[in-house]
């Protein structure tokens, strides 16, 4: 599967060719003109200089000013559920996706991208928030954005199907690193980066980045995994791993008290339903497995930890006596994917 969180150095990072030739295209959208080349290079200036709500205030008193083809602002707004930004979701995840119109709820948009567990503050401005891209006074593009005290977090962006030839998804990155830049953070969280998933082939183009190593929680440059995965590494690696994972667990499994395991044994298959009612597959959240596709899952193939002892989960008495184990491996395994998990050992605490 090769993947990773992705983590872009922002005082670091410098706009390729790539990145200037998309915010160029879209300068040349909205007023008819191109940037010129001689001009010095400034990414706050370059974003900045297509928001036309700023450039007419700013020229407002100066004669001949010139005239955008389009009206085009960002506004930074609280997450709060509109139907506007609802309708360009169903719109994005239909057109680009190909999810079907059932599954794309009201209440599955809401919990999504409108609950947030961060509190806002006004004097910092930390918390999440939703960067509206605005064209003629439409909403073209959202940006779900959690802004932290050292760095700033993409959560999710979505846009308009028909504009996809103005590449917004990179000009939303290039708006948010400058920002980033702009409150002196140091880093830019990108998310997931999946190798062998086309649609996260861009994230790899922003540098200096680093991957997130799965056992120890090192940074690792990205360029790194990239070379272990065109020469057909596998998916999974871990570089600064210094112990095994059977290791691991036993070392966990030795300093666990074992009359608090024999109580947990105790408990009835009722008590562990009454107390895990919430449910992943309930949210339908993109880039996890449905539960269609794993139900035939060979937990035979699953390993989880048990009175000290690593077997397969299909011979573990919580698999045998207790249906929200068997759920809490299969949503585990929905949000990490059948490769991984087969790589991994459950502890489960119920």
């Amino acid at each position: 599967m090769g993947n990773g969180l992705v983590a872009l150095n922002v005082q670091e990072f410098r706009p390729s060719k790539s990145h200037k030739k998309v915010l160029r295209r879209f300068h040349q959208y909205i007023w008819g003109k191109n940037i010129k080349d001689s001009q010095p290079w400034d990414l706050y200036d370059t974003i900045h200089s297509m928001m036309t709500n700023e450039i007419v205030k700013k020229n407002s008193k100066i004669n001949n000013s010139p005239t955008p083809l389009h009206t085009f602002e960002i506004t930074f707004e609280s997450t709060t559920y509109t139907d506007e930004k609802y309708a360009l979701y169903v719109s994005y995840q239909t057109s680009v996706h190909k999810e079907t119109l059932d599954s794309l709820k009201k209440e599955s948009f809401i919990r999504f991208l409108c609950d947030t567990p961060l509190t806002c503050e006004s004097e910092t401005g930390y918390g999440s928030f939703h960067q509206c891209y605005r064209l003629d006074g439409k909403l073209i593009a959202m940006g779900v954005i959690d802004v932290l005290p050292n760095s700033i977090s993409s959560v999710y962006f979505m846009y308009e199907s028909s504009l996809r030839h103005l590449c917004l998804g990179k000009m939303s990155i290039c708006q948010e690193v400058s920002m980033a830049q702009e409150r002196k953070n140091q880093f830019y969280y990108m998310g997931y980066y999946i190798y062998n998933n086309q649609k996260m082939k861009y994230k790899a183009e922003y540098w200096p980045s680093e991957l997130l190593d799965p056992e120890t929680y090192i940074w690792v440059p990205i360029e790194k995994y990239m070379e272990h995965w065109k020469t057909g590494g596998s998916s999974y690696i871990s570089f600064y791993s210094s112990r095994t994972l059977l290791d691991t667990y036993s070392l966990s499994a030795s300093s666990t008290n074992s009359s608090h395991t024999n109580i947990k044994n105790q408990e009835t298959s009722e008590t562990c339903k009454q107390s895990y009612s919430d449910s992943l597959f309930d949210y339908d959240m993109p880039g996890t497995l449905k539960e269609k596709d794993i139900k035939h899952l060979d937990f035979g193939k699953i390993y989880v930890l048990e009175n000290k002892m690593i077997m397969p989960a299909s011979q573990s008495i919580y698999y045998q006596s207790k249906e929200c184990a068997r759920r809490m491996i299969l949503e585990s395994v929905s949000a990490l994917g059948i490769e991984l998990a087969e790589k991994l050992c459950f502890i489960i605490d119920i």
